[in-house]
């Protein structure tokens, strides 16, 4: 018996062990809704210019590097991104060209460029040298579009420069601060900082 004592006490380090736990917890879905091509076909259509996903962002990176400042934002439909009832075929796809026409005609008046990001968000990039901040832009965007239809939008906000982070990276922040957002539920609005990491 002290033999066997001595053995499982000699160590005393956790290095070699690891704890295998199975978690209850389940992943959440994503329920952000698709666009079917016919509906992507009809945003093209309206905005035959419109860049997406890596492309707009190169492309929007590349307009803004003269500047030594400039800001992004990360916007997303808030019914689109929720649980609850869904918004269908041609609904999903009006509301997305309402959206994008405000976010068209705000990036217009601010020199800024917009884009799809993904099927469930847009970007913008505007230059933070014009008469209005970040902050009011993104107000201005949820007011014009409350004026037009009966919908939310979150918006995330990124400034360069910010810390250590690259040109490259101010869109993911923006992303960032949009999942910040979400903790506060439809319709807001979170600049990037130290929470949003």
């Amino acid at each position: 018996m002290t033999h066997q004592k001595t053995r499982l006490f000699r160590n005393r380090s956790s290095s070699k062990e690891f704890l295998f736990y199975k978690s209850d917890a389940k992943p959440k879905e994503d329920t952000a809704q698709v666009l079917s091509s016919v509906g992507t076909n009809r945003i093209l259509n309206a905005f035959p210019d419109i860049l997406a996903g890596k492309i707009f962002i190169e492309n929007a990176l590349a307009r803004f590097e003269t500047k030594e400042k400039f800001e992004s934002m990360v916007i997303k439909i808030d019914s689109l991104n929720h649980e609850g009832p869904e918004i269908t075929g041609n609904d999903t796809v009006d509301l997305w060209l309402n959206v994008a026409n405000v976010i068209d005609t705000m990036c217009r008046g601010e020199n800024g460029i917009w884009g799809r990001l993904d099927q469930g968000r847009f970007g913008c990039f505007f230059s933070p040298s014009n008469q209005t901040s970040p902050l009011e832009f993104a107000q201005k965007i949820q007011k014009s579009l409350a004026e037009s239809i009966d919908e939310t939008i979150s918006i995330g906000i990124a400034s360069y420069p910010t810390l250590n982070y690259t040109r490259n990276q101010i869109i993911d922040n923006a992303g960032k601060a949009l999942i910040h957002a979400a903790f506060f539920g439809p319709n807001s609005i979170v600049s990037f900082d130290a929470v949003s990491l």
